[in-house]
């Protein structure tokens, strides 16, 4: 047993240890802060081998009602030391206050009458229930999956999601992290959330739909923990159930990190602060708020028996903290660039960082000297883990590989493979015997660690969303992708997969259906395609001399607009019928106030609206241009804010213009003036529509929310009706189906969610 006491308490506290003493009870006595940065591990092994813990305190100890420093420090020690059979006591030696920590423990007056033999009962009471019982013959049962993660079965979603109206979820998103749970299952983390799947065929076994930006899971596999925003969820993998919900930060969360115990959960984001939050079978809280790093926290790790924490930052840094008393005790520089992974190894020798400098830096935990730099990557270093064994590091890179390097001279041993697209994550098998990655090419590849031999490949996820169109009657949504594919899905109730087609060979900026049979697609390759939307036969309409990285088809299909980056505006004439397949250039538009960064066409096709990077927007009507009118465009200045996204009533009465400093511009159209600026989004207006008959505008912004406001043409004033935490990425394309009443978000997240309006 341990008792706690100050110096001021001593002597009393020694004749009551004595007379324990001799009463048969084994006891160490502690009365000064211990030096736990010196002995972290000694302390916490002699806290979980305590069968009890008295705390001794009286007026004296704490003459303000306030806990002495050696009571603070090891009731914090006790709560990140579980142990199931120990017990803790708090024994009153005069009348006092208890500090909060110690008001839920027994507690027992020194000074009442009998106090004594009541509290030499109660340790012996304790003691003797919880002797090691003798072994008990249990009745053989089924052997339980070794894994948490292999218990479930079926689909589970966030309820919010679906409380909010959500009826369909396209794509399972970008990769985000990747988990080998044995040699025959793979635990991916997308941007639409996680899904376990068999490396054998790749079927999956479960999927959440959760959007997610980053996450981590524990080692023993209980919890999973999923941030999209500002907010983290924990889920148990053994029922498929959302645990609890961790809220407070105040910018994106970029990296977690469970501590080995499990008791604590660190987070960092966006707003440069680290949180530590404390678990239990309710809410987490929060624990401690780490210093403020000079820039975003983008990567955490704990040392293998929690001890430490290692933050990394777009600061270039590194900083160690003693989690116990959230000290710093150590700052690394010189990573040459933001640091995107840390890792310890797992005898808590070495901290490896891989950073955006394409290196990884190795140091020794004992000294913080550094033991060697690792170089090769020609990009930046995404991801690191070390084997299980400790002699091996993986590092995946945004060049596409794969490397092994040994640990203990730093000497590259080989690269096992190569991704098309940057890595996002790489890891080992619990056993060591196979090595996993994921990269942005949506591609996961496992080979076996000591041969490099490949094992399987598989194609899980979907690319980011890149253009979303619909045709006339509502039927059908095309979703165009990051690496060049196009699928044409059936909103019907029958619902699947039309066509899929990847004829470009890069992004596709736009799409638009040509009356119901053609889709007409527009690439950064240059190229114009159209497809035909009942065989899938694609061809090439014509190709630009620009990039195609700003350009709009009109929503009807017949009017291209793209920019090369100057000051004009080409437009283009389309016709995809066989006879006369191709691209007729029409006009060049001049006078604009900068260079073009946004082009939209309003939704019937009769205007076009172009925004520069001098936060003006220029108005043609395309009528206009038709009679070659002098006076055929509009000059529609703003407020100096850079302008994000355009949407346009229906009607075409209202204008909307968001901006990157989250707030919205709403225009009358034809009486050209502004109808008030909507205001408390906190990041990037990305995407506007209007919806419900043009009552409704809904806004997207730069982290993956969606807001609602109700439009009443009486005084034209929004009223602020709903918020929904719809994806883990920015929401770049919004659609309004009238047909169906159906709002169409789609977002970086590679997801395109389809919500009942």
């Amino acid at each position: 047993m341990l008792f706690i006491a100050v110096p001021e308490d001593l002597p009393v506290v020694q004749g009551l240890v004595s007379r324990l003493q001799i009463d048969g009870f084994a006891i160490t006595l502690v009365s000064q802060l211990p030096d736990l940065g010196a002995s972290p591990r000694i302390w916490r092994e002699t806290l979980a081998q305590a069968r009890a813990v008295v705390f001794c305190l009286s007026r004296r100890s704490m003459p303000n009602d306030q806990p002495p420093s050696l009571v603070s420090s090891l009731t914090e020690l006790l709560n990140l030391t579980p142990a199931p059979h120990r017990f803790v006591v708090t024994l009153k030696l005069t009348s006092c206050t208890l500090p909060a920590s110690l008001r839920a423990t027994p507690t027992l007056d020194l000074f009442s009458a009998r106090s004594y033999e009541r509290f030499r009962d109660l340790l012996h009471n304790h003691l003797a229930t919880t002797a090691t019982p003798p072994p008990v013959t249990a009745p053989e049962t089924p052997a339980a999956p070794s894994h948490p993660a292999l218990v479930p079965e079926g689909s589970f979603a966030l309820d919010e999601l679906e409380a909010h109206g959500l009826l369909r979820r396209l794509g399972r998103g970008v990769p985000r992290a990747l988990f080998l749970i044995d040699q025959a299952h793979a635990l991916v983390i997308s941007g639409g959330g996680p899904v376990l799947l068999a490396l054998g065929d790749g079927t999956p076994r479960w999927a959440i739909d959760h959007p997610t930006h980053c996450a981590s899971l524990s080692p023993s596999g209980q919890l999973l923990a999923l941030a999209a925003g500002t907010r983290i969820m924990l889920w148990e993998l053994a029922n498929g159930q959302l645990h609890s919900i961790c809220s407070g930060h105040t910018g994106m969360i970029q990296s977690l990190a469970f501590a080995p115990d499990e008791r604590l959960i660190a987070s960092g984001g966006r707003d440069r602060r680290v949180r530590l939050w404390r678990l239990s079978a309710g809410q987490p809280v929060v624990l401690a708020t780490l210093p403020e790093h000079s820039d975003t926290v983008t990567a955490l790790a704990f040392n293998a028996d929690g001890t430490l924490l290692a933050t990394g930052s777009a600061d270039q840094s590194v900083r160690i903290w003693r989690t116990f008393d959230r000290v710093l005790i150590q700052t690394l520089a010189g990573h040459g660039g933001t640091v995107e992974a840390l890792a310890f190894s797992p005898d808590k020798t070495l901290l490896a960082a891989g950073s955006r400098g394409r290196r990884v830096r190795l140091w020794e935990t004992a000294t913080w000297k550094l033991r060697v730099t690792l170089e090769g990557h020609e990009g930046a270093v995404e991801t690191l883990a070390f084997a299980p064994t400790g002699d091996m590091l993986a590092t995946g890179a945004t060049d596409g590989t794969l490397r092994l390097w040994q640990t203990a001279t730093g000497a590259l041993l080989r690269i096992v493979g190569q991704h098309q697209n940057p890595l996002t994550s790489t890891t080992f098998s619990p056993d060591g015997s196979l090595i996993a990655s994921l990269g942005e090419d949506n591609r996961l590849h496992v080979w076996q660690t000591a041969s490099s031999a490949h094992i399987t490949s598989l194609r899980p996820l979907s690319g980011r969303v890149t253009s979303l169109t619909l045709n006339t009657e509502g039927t059908l949504l095309a979703l165009g992708s990051s690496e060049g594919a196009v699928t044409i899905h059936e909103l019907t109730a029958e619902g699947g997969t039309r066509i899929r087609q990847q004829d470009h060979v890069g992004p596709i900026i736009s799409a638009a259906f040509y009356e119901p049979d053609h889709l007409i697609t527009a690439a950064s390759d240059r190229t114009i395609r159209a497809c035909t939307t009942t065989t899938g036969a694609s061809r090439i309409l014509w190709q630009t001399h620009g990039s195609n990285r700003v350009a709009c088809l009109a929503s009807n299909g017949r009017l291209l607009a793209c920019t090369d980056g100057t000051g004009t505006v080409q437009l283009w004439r389309i016709t995809p019928a066989e006879t006369a397949a191709g691209g007729q250039f029409w006009r060049v538009l001049r006078g604009l106030q900068g260079r073009p960064r946004l082009i939209r066409f309003d939704a019937q096709c009769q205007a076009i609206f172009v925004a520069t990077d001098e936060s003006a927007i220029q108005i043609w009507h395309l009528n206009d241009l038709e009679a070659e009118r002098e006076r055929s465009s509009q000059h529609l200045p703003c407020q100096g804010e850079e302008i994000r996204s355009l949407g346009t009533s229906l009607d075409g009465r209202l204008l909307a213009i968001g901006s990157s400093e989250g707030t919205i511009q709403l225009w009358h159209r034809q009486e050209h003036r502004t109808l008030g600026i909507l205001e408390g989004i906190e990041s990037a207006v990305t995407s506007l529509t209007f919806a419900g008959g043009d009552h409704t505008l809904v806004a997207g912004d730069a982290e993956g929310r969606l807001h609602f406001w109700r439009i009443t043409q009486r005084n034209w004033r929004p009223r602020r009706t709903n918020l929904i935490h719809a994806h883990a990425g920015t929401i770049e394309h919004l659609l309004y189906n009238a047909n169906q009443q159906h709002l169409i978000s789609g977002s970086r997240d590679g997801t395109v969610r389809i919500w009942k309006a």
